[in-house]
C-alpha cells in the first residue's frame, strides 16, 4: 500500500486523535474490548471507537501531569492486522502544553516535551534493570536555559522488542513527532512520520537539536525528508499554528479538504476530527477503489456542497444514495467529541463499511460529469448519479465486478433499475417517441445541471447567487443565461452566460414524485415532470415539455415546441408554432386550438386521440380523390398519406378554413378513428387534349375542380382555382396547378411542374417547338406567374423523364418517379421522392428573390422529407427540421444549408440517413441525428466555420454504421458511434487551415466510441469520453496544438477496451 494512500492517512490520523485519550492504560494493564470503546466513544464516537478497537490494541500509554510537569502524552499502538507499532504524541491541551507551544514559537522547539519523550523513549526501548541515559532542560554554563545530560535511569525494557514504529501526531504532538523522527531515526526504523496541521520549527531549533546530539553523544541529526514525513494540514481556513512563514513545516506537505468552521476566531478549522473524518469516508470509498486517491477525495468534498460547512454530510448523503438508493440525510454539525451530528455521521459510514464490503476492490470511482449523459444509457450507476446529482460515479473495473455492482444498485433502486433496464434495450426511435421513462434529452439535461451544481459547490458559491464568468471559466461555453431548478431539493442555479447584457433567462426545471407545476419563460426552455400529474407551460420560445410518469398536462404556448407525455394517458396542446407532440404510453389526447400552426403527433401505442377545435365530435372520414388523398365529405378536410419506406407511412391533415396542418408519423389504418374510402370522387368537368390537330394542347380550368389531361405531346395544362387533377401524359409538358389542393401527373417526358403556379394561356402556342424561353442563363416559360400563396397543397407524380417541380407554398407530396430531377418543395412541410436517377431534391428553396417560381421565404420553412431513391442524389432540407433518406448509391445530403443561403436561426434538428453507398452527410445546424448506413461515409455533425458560426453548432449524434467511415461531431456536445469496420472519429474539428477551424471555446464535451474494428478517436477540445471497442484502437483525447491550444485541451477519459490500443 502507497505510504500516502488515503488508508494510511486515515488510520494514523485516528490514532492521532485517540491518543488524546486518558485512562487507555489502567493499572499497568492496557484497556481493551468493549472496556477500550467506551473509553473512547465519547471523543471518537462509538462507531468510530468500534472500528479502532477492531482493529488496534493498546501497549503502552505514558502521561504527564499539566500542571507539575511538562505535559507531555503519548500513547503507543499496535495494529491487529499486521502487528505494526505506531507511537503517537497528543498536541495541545492543558496549561503546560500551551507553555510548549509558547516554548517552540519563541526558541523553535518545545523542549520541556521533547527532553520528557527522549528520557521516556529511552527508558522503554532499554533492557530492564539496565543503565539508559536522560537529558534535562536547565541553566548552562553560559548562564542560559538550554538542554544537557543528567544522571542515567534504569530502563523498563516496555518496549525493547519492537523492531519498527510509525509515528504520527496532531498540532503540538506533529511537532513532537517530527522532533521524535530526527532524534530517533538512525537507532531503529521509522517506516514514516504522519503529522497533521503540525507545529512548526524556526531556525532557532537547530540549537536545541545541538544540544541533544552533545548529551547524548550521538552524531549530527536531520529532520525526515519527503520520503519519510508526511505533513498533512488544513486546506480551508486560516490556521496559526500550520503555516509555513519560517519554512519549519517538515516533511511532505499535502492539504487534506476540511469542513470550514463559521467560528470568527477559526480556532475549529486547526480540531483533529475535521481530519479524522473526511479521511474516514475516504477510506470507505478507497476500500471500494483502491485507485481512489487523496485528490480525487478533495475534490469530492469540493463539489459536494456549496457549502464548506457541511460538505462531509453532503458527500456521505451522495454515497449512501447512490448505494442504497435513500438520502440517509445525515445531520449537519461542526463539533469535535460526540455530538448527535457526528454520532450519525459515523454511524452512516459504519452501515456502508458492512453493507458493501463484498464490492471491495471492485469498483472504479470518478468524478461526475457531462459524459455521464452518454455514459448512463449502458451504465446505471451513472444514472444514479444523475437522479442523486451526486459528486462522483461508479462503475466495475471489469465486466464481472460491473455485474456485482449493478446487483447491488439493483436492489437499492428497484423499479428505478427496472425502468433502466427496459429504456437500455429499446431502440432510439422507441426511447424518442415516448416509450422510454429516462430519455437521451433529460439524461443531457440532467448532466448539464449536475456540472453547474458542481461549478456551485466547487466555487463555494450560494445557491442563491448567481454564477458568473468572474470566478473563472465556465464548465460549459453556454451562449445566453440559464436557470436550472430541482423543484423537490429545492436547488435553484442561475447561470449568466458567456454573452453580456442578457436580461432573460432559459428555464430547466426537473419536477420530482409530487404534482408539480413546471412554467417556462420567454426563451426555449426544457421542463421535465417526472412522478405526478404535473401540469408544464412552456412559454414563448422553442420549449421541449416532458411529462414522465403518471397524466400530465403539457401545453407549449408559443414557438416550436416538442411536447413528450411518457408513461401514462396525457393531454398534449403545442399551442402556436410548429410543434411536435409525442404522447408515448397511454391514452393520449392531442389538443389543437386555434392558430396552432404544423404540429407533428407520434402516437407510439395507437390509443391516442385528435381533439381539433371546430371538429368536437371527431374528425370525419375521408374519400379518396387521388392516389393517397382523400377529402371529407364536407371538403373541409383533406388527409394525405405519404410513404416513408416499407414500414413507414405518414398521414398529413390539412384544412380548408385555416392553414393550420397535423402530421401522423407511423399513421396505421383506424388510428385516432380514422379511416378512408378508396372510390374517388367525381370532378366537376374534364377536358382531354389531343382535338385538335395538332397534339400540343393549351387546356386550362375555371374556379371548379377540374380534371385536364394533356395526353401525348407537349402540352401546357393550367388549373385555376379549385382542386384540379392534371394529367401531363406523354411529351415535355408544363403543369400549373394553382390555387386549390390539386393533384399534377406530369406523365413520360421532361416536364415543368408548378404546384402553386397560375398559367395565362394566351402566350403559348400550340406550334411552339418548346414552351422555355432562355434569356442568358436566366429560363423562363411565358405565361406561368410566380407561386400563389393561397394554395391547399398538392399531389404530384412528375413520371419518367429530367422533371424540374417547383412544389408549391403550402404542404405538397412530390413523386419524381425515374430520371434526373430538379425538386423544390418550396413553403410547407413536404415529401419528396426522387425515385430512380440523379435527383437533386430541395425541401424548401433558397430563392428569396420575389416572383420567381420557387420564391421561398425564409419564415415559409417547413419540416420536410426528402427521399433520393436509387441513384447518386444531393439533398437539401434547407429550413426546418427534416428528415433525409439517401437511399441507394453515393448521396450528398445537408440538414440545412450554409447560414449565407439558410439563416441558421431557422436551421432545424434533422435526421439524415445515408443508406447504401460512399454518402456524405452534414447535419448543419441544430441538434441532428446522421446514420451513414452501409458504405464508407463521411458525417459531420455541423459545417466548417465558413459556412456556420461556431455558436450556432448544436449537439449532434453520429453513427457510422457499416464501412470505413469518417465522421466529425464538430461544435457542440455530440455523440459518436463508429459501427462496424474501420473508422476514424474527431469529436469536433481537424481543419489545418486556420480560417476552417473551430474557434475553440465551441469544442463540446463529446462521447466517442470506436465500436468494432480498428479505429482512431480524437476528443479535441473539452472533456470528452473515448471507448475504442473491439479491435486495436488509437484513442487521442485532444488534438494538435497547431489546431488547438493547449488551453483549450480538456479533461478527458479514454478507455482501450478489447484489443491493443494505443492511448
Amino acid at each position: 500500500m502507497e505510504i500516502n494512500s488515503i488508508h494510511n492517512a486515515f488510520i494514523n490520523a485516528l490514532l492521532a486523535d485517540a491518543t488524546y485519550v486518558d485512562g487507555l492504560v489502567e493499572g499497568g494493564i492496557p484497556v481493551s474490548g468493549a472496556a477500550l470503546v467506551t473509553k473512547l466513544q465519547n471523543r471518537l464516537t462509538p462507531d468510530l471507537a468500534k472500528y479502532f478497537s477492531s482493529h488496534f490494541d493498546v501497549i503502552q500509554q505514558y502521561l504527564t501531569d499539566d500542571l507539575s510537569q511538562s505535559g507531555f502524552d503519548v500513547t503507543v499502538f499496535r495494529s491487529k492486522a499486521d502487528g505494526q507499532v505506531f507511537v503517537s504524541t497528543r498536541g495541545t491541551e492543558g496549561l503546560a502544553d500551551f507553555a510548549a507551544d509558547g516554548d517552540l514559537t519563541l526558541n523553535g522547539l518545545a523542549r520541556a516535551q521533547v527532553v520528557d519523550m527522549v528520557n521516556w523513549w529511552l527508558r522503554a526501548r532499554t533492557p530492564a534493570g539496565v543503565a539508559c541515559p536522560q537529558i534535562k532542560v536547565g541553566p548552562t554554563s553560559l548562564g542560559s536555559v538550554g538542554i544537557g545530560a543528567t544522571a542515567p535511569a534504569v530502563g523498563d525494557g516496555t518496549l525493547s522488542a519492537v523492531t519498527s514504529v510509525v509515528v504520527n501526531g496532531h498540532s503540538l504532538g506533529g511537532h513532537l513527532a517530527t522532533a521524535f523522527g530526527r532524534i530517533f531515526g538512525d537507532s531503529l526504523p521509522i517506516l514514516h512520520v504522519y503529522t497533521y496541521n503540525s507545529a512548526t520549527f524556526n531556525p532557532l531549533s537547530g540549537f536545541s537539536f545541538d544540544q541533544i546530539e552533545a548529551a547524548l553523544g550521538m552524531g549530527v541529526s536531520a529532520f525526515p525528508n519527503g520520503g519519510v514525513q508526511t505533513n498533512f494540514y488544513a486546506t480551508h481556513g486560516p490556521d496559526l499554528t500550520t503555516q509555513n512563514i519560517t519554512l519549519g513545516q517538515i516533511g511532505l506537505r499535502i492539504g487534506l479538504f476540511n469542513e470550514e468552521s463559521l467560528d470568527v476566531l477559526t480556532v475549529p478549522n486547526h480540531f483533529m476530527f475535521k481530519l479524522t473524518d473526511a479521511l474516514a469516508l475516504g477510506d470507505f470509498l478507497a476500500t471500494l477503489d483502491p485507485q481512489f486517491d487523496l485528490g480525487k477525495l478533495s475534490a469530492m468534498y469540493e463539489a459536494a456542497s456549496s457549502n464548506r460547512n457541511d460538505a462531509l454530510e453532503g458527500a456521505i448523503d451522495s454515497v449512501a444514495t447512490i448505494l442504497r438508493g435513500v438520502d440517509p440525510d445525515v445531520p449537519i454539525g461542526d463539533a469535535g467529541d460526540s455530538p448527535p451530528s457526528r454520532v450519525a455521521f459515523h454511524a452512516a459510514l459504519a452501515t456502508l463499511r458492512a453493507d458493501f464490503e463484498g464490492l471491495a476492490g471492485k469498483i472504479h470511482i470518478e468524478s461526475s460529469g457531462l459524459n455521464l449523459a452518454s455514459k448512463a444509457r449502458a451504465d446505471f450507476g451513472s444514472l444514479v448519479s444523475l437522479l442523486s446529482l451526486g459528486p462522483i460515479s461508479l462503475s466495475g473495473t471489469n465486466a464481472a465486478n460491473q455485474a456485482s455492482l449493478e446487483n447491488v444498485l439493483k436492489s437499492s433502486w428497484g423499479n428505478v433499475y427496472t425502468s433502466w433496464q427496459s429504456d437500455r434495450s429499446m431502440s432510439k426511435e422507441r426511447r424518442d417517441g415516448g416509450a422510454a421513462i429516462f430519455t437521451d434529452g433529460y439524461l443531457s439535461a440532467r448532466s448539464e445541471m449536475l456540472v453547474w451544481l458542481q461549478a456551485y459547490n466547487n466555487r463555494n458559491l450560494s445557491y442563491e447567487k448567481r454564477l458568473t464568468s468572474l470566478g473563472g471559466i465556465l464548465p460549459i461555453p453556454i451562449q445566453g443565461d440559464f436557470i436550472y431548478q430541482d423543484v423537490s431539493r429545492g436547488i435553484s442555479l442561475d447561470i449568466d452566460g458567456v454573452n453580456p447584457g442578457t436580461l432573460t433567462s432559459h428555464y430547466v426545471r426537473f419536477g420530482g414524485e409530487a404534482n408539480d407545476f413546471l412554467s417556462g419563460g420567454a426563451l426555449s426552455d426544457r421542463l421535465f415532470g417526472g412522478g405526478g400529474a404535473d401540469q408544464l407551460n412552456g412559454g414563448d420560445g422553442d420549449d421541449y415539455l416532458e411529462g414522465g410518469a403518471a397524466f400530465d398536462s403539457l401545453y407549449g404556448e408559443k414557438g416550436n415546441d416538442t411536447l413528450l407525455g411518457g408513461q401514462g394517458g396525457d393531454w398534449l396542446e403545442g399551442g402556436v408554432g410548429a410543434d411536435e407532440l409525442k404522447g408515448g404510453e397511454g391514452i393520449d389526447t392531442y389538443r389543437f386550438g386555434t392558430g396552432w400552426g404544423h404540429d407533428v403527433v407520434e402516437d407510439s401505442d395507437g390509443q391516442g386521440v385528435l381533439s381539433v377545435v371546430g371538429f368536437e365530435s371527431g374528425l370525419p372520414q375521408g374519400k379518396k380523390v387521388a392516389e393517397g388523398r382523400y377529402r371529407s365529405a364536407n371538403e373541409k378536410v383533406i388527409y394525405s398519406l405519404t410513404r416513408i419506406s416499407d414500414s413507414r407511412i405518414d398521414l398529413t391533415i390539412s384544412f380548408s378554413d385555416r392553414r393550420d396542418e397535423i402530421t401522423v408519423r407511423n399513421w396505421t389504418s383506424g388510428s385516432f378513428g380514422l379511416t378512408f374510402d378508396e372510390v374517388p370522387v367525381a370532378p366537376v368537368s374534364t377536358q382531354v387534349g389531343n382535338t385538335h390537330t395538332s397534339p400540343n394542347d393549351q387546356l386550362a380550368g375555371a374556379s371548379d375542380s377540374d380534371s385536364l389531361v394533356g395526353l401525348s405531346g407537349n402540352d401546357a395544362l393550367s388549373g385555376l382555382a379549385g382542386d384540379d387533377v392534371l394529367e401531363g401524359g406523354d411529351g415535355s409538358d408544363v403543369l400549373a396547378g394553382g390555387a386549390g389542393a390539386d393533384v399534377l401527373n406530369g406523365g413520360a417526358g421532361d416536364d415543368y411542374i408548378f404546384g402553386s403556379s397560375d398559367a395565362a394561356g394566351a402566350h403559348w402556342s400550340e406550334t411552339a417547338t418548346s414552351w422555355v424561353t432562355i434569356d442568358g442563363t436566366v429560363w423562363r416559360i411565358p405565361g406561368v406567374g410566380p407561386a400563389v400563396s393561397s394554395d391547399q397543397g398538392n399531389v404530384i407524380d412528375a413520371g419518367e423523364g429530367n422533371d424540374w417541380v417547383a412544389a408549391g407554398t403550402a404542404s405538397d407530396v412530390v413523386r419524381a418517379d425515374a430520371g434526373n430531377d430538379l425538386v423544390y418543395g418550396m413553403g410547407g412541410n413536404d415529401y419528396v421522392d426522387g425515385g430512380d436517377g440523379a435527383d437533386e431534391l430541395h425541401g424548401d428553396s433558397v430563392n428569396t428573390a420575389p416572383n420567381n417560381y420557387n420564391t421561398t421565404m425564409p419564415e415559409q420553412n417547413g419540416d420536410d422529407v426528402l427521399v433520393g431513391g436509387a441513384g447518386n442524389d444531393t439533398l437539401i432540407g434547407e429550413g426546418g427540421s427534416d428528415e433525409l433518406y439517401g437511399g441507394d448509391d453515393d448521396d450528398d445530403i445537408e440538414g440545412d444549408a450554409a447560414s449565407d443561403l439558410v439563416p441558421a436561426s431557422i436551421h432545424g434538428n434533422d435526421y439524415l440517413d445515408g443508406g447504401s453507398g460512399n454518402d456524405r452527410l452534414w447535419g448543419e445546424g441544430g441538434d441532428d441525428d446522421l446514420f451513414g448506413g452501409s458504405g464508407d461515409d463521411t458525417l459531420t455533425g455541423d459545417a466548417v466555420s465558413t459556412a456556420l458560426d461556431g455558436a450556432d453548432h448544436g449537439n449532434d449524434y453520429l453513427d457510422g454504421e457499416e464501412g470505413d467511415d469518417l465522421l466529425f461531431g464538430n461544435g457542440g456536445d455530440d455523440t459518436l458511434f463508429g459501427g462496424a469496420d474501420d473508422d476514424q472519429l474527431v469529436g469536433d474539428t481537424a481543419a489545418d487551415a486556420p480560417n476552417f477551424q473551430l474557434e475553440s471555446e465551441y469544442h463540446g464535451d463529446d462521447y466517442l466510441d470506436g465500436e468494432d474494428g480498428q479505429d482512431t478517436l480524437i476528443g479535441a477540445g473539452g472533456a470528452d469520453t473515448l471507448y475504442g471497442g473491439d479491435g486495436d484502437d488509437e484513442l487521442i483525447g485532444d488534438d494538435d496544438a497547431s489546431r488547438l491550444a493547449g488551453e483549450w485541451h480538456g479533461d478527458d477519459y479514454l478507455n482501450g477496451e478489447d484489443g491493443d490500443d494505443l492511448l
